[in-house]
């Protein structure tokens, strides 16, 4: 009894003051540019993306030392970061034209290769002077069915948010995202033949 008084009377209190914060909802979005050069090899199986823990639920992330991590309860990605990320890689992967075909389920073809991926940082940091939106990934690249690895890296990248408002940070966070596509475009392009 006693805890359905203090739930009715927090209600209460809410009303009382006023509404509650509206939950805004945000997507990454830059420009995918079509490659010029389309004579990628292979099939790329892009398999969908794994998290650290920190980062599996659709809540922004963001860093106020190197102690502290907070969540924002009202912004908030249209989907997980792992779900949101590996879409994004796909369309990013399928511009470049870096592979005959990249797909996300597993391909019936004799020969693929698979791209898998933790994301490690997906973030706003706001420590001190450093405000900054901050992309980790760890990538790796297998043959299949051999199983065997190609080759694997952590791309990293960092932008400095230039304001405050919601547009700033997710103009910071779609730009770390693009030059992390865009080195990972590279690294493919260098380290698979």
């Amino acid at each position: 009894m006693k805890k359905y008084f203090l739930g009715l009377a927090s209600v209460l209190f809410l009303l009382s003051c006023g509404h509650v914060p509206e939950t805004h909802y945000f997507t990454i979005d830059y420009p995918l540019v079509p490659a010029e050069n389309t004579n990628g090899h292979g099939i790329l199986w892009v398999k969908k993306f794994d998290t650290d823990d920190l980062y599996s639920q659709d809540k922004f992330v963001y860093q106020i030392s190197d102690y502290e991590v907070k969540f924002d309860n009202y912004r908030r990605w249209v989907s997980t970061p792992a779900e949101l990320l590996t879409l994004q890689a796909v369309a990013h992967l399928r511009a470049s034209g870096a592979f005959e075909r990249v797909t996300m389920v597993p391909p019936r073809e004799r020969n693929w290769l698979v791209l898998s991926c933790r994301i490690k940082k997906f973030q706003e940091n706001f420590k001190g002077a450093d405000h900054s939106a901050q992309v980790a990934l760890w990538i790796r690249v297998t043959s299949e069915p051999q199983h065997k690895i190609l080759w694997s890296e952590l791309l990293q990248q960092k932008v400095r948010i230039e304001g405050h408002s919601e547009n700033a940070i997710l103009r910071a966070m779609s730009e770390a995202v693009q030059n992390v596509f865009s080195e990972l475009v590279e690294k493919l392009r260098a380290n698979i033949s």
